[in-house]
């Protein structure tokens, strides 16, 4: 019977597949400023939510290094504590160049109804376009799942800050919490059936 179990258990997983829906929020703002990082908040809707990758406007004289960072509940309070913020991601020797570049950051979990602070920062030699034309901690871009607001610019790692500064790019995430399960089709519950069946009457003869 051991046997039949795997084999319906394998079927069950071969037919059952979770999906999660992929969306990229972009701020919309060009770069009319710049400093070596911008540090803004976002904040997740009724859906827990997976980052994966972003976009900005980085510039450099030949290549450099970039960090990314988070911090939860958000910057206030934290734009000059470097202990409360988490390293969550690093990318050597980006070539920079004119517009948006993407960046395939390690994926971070963000849950349903919270808000981060997001960090994106230059180690050396280069930094960040960003639009200086922005109120402050206002929505500067928004869809029904994540919404990101204007910050401030920082000079590396959490010196000098200048505000407010509306983050240049777009963010890219996954919905983690609506999972798709493909049901298994009417017939395959019989099928199943049928291999316990064949498997029981082999054990029964042997």
């Amino acid at each position: 019977m051991r046997h039949a179990r795997t084999a319906i258990s394998a079927l069950a997983v071969a037919l059952s597949a979770a999906t999660a829906h992929a969306a990229t929020l972009s701020t919309g703002l060009a770069g009319n400023n710049g400093q070596r990082g911008i540090m803004f908040n976002i904040e997740t809707g009724s859906d827990a939510l997976t980052l994966t990758s972003l976009a900005a406007d980085f510039y450099v004289a030949t290549t450099a290094d970039y960090e990314f960072y988070y911090v939860a509940g958000g910057i206030a309070g934290n734009q000059n504590a470097a202990t409360n913020w988490t390293l969550h991601d690093q990318i050597l020797d980006l070539a920079g160049t004119a517009g948006l570049q993407s960046w395939d950051i390690a994926d971070l979990s963000l849950a349903a109804n919270s808000v981060y602070g997001i960090y994106i920062t230059n180690t050396f030699g280069g930094g960040i376009n960003y639009n200086d034309q922005v109120a402050p901690s206002s929505v500067i871009a928004a869809d029904s799942n994540l919404a990101i607001y204007s910050g401030v610019g920082k000079s590396y790692p959490f010196a000098m800050t200048f505000d407010p500064r509306g983050y240049v790019g777009s963010l890219t995430y996954e919905i983690t919490d609506h999972m798709t399960t493909v049901p298994l089709p009417a017939p395959l519950p019989l099928l199943a059936a049928g291999i316990a069946g064949i498997w029981g009457l082999r054990r029964r003869r042997g």
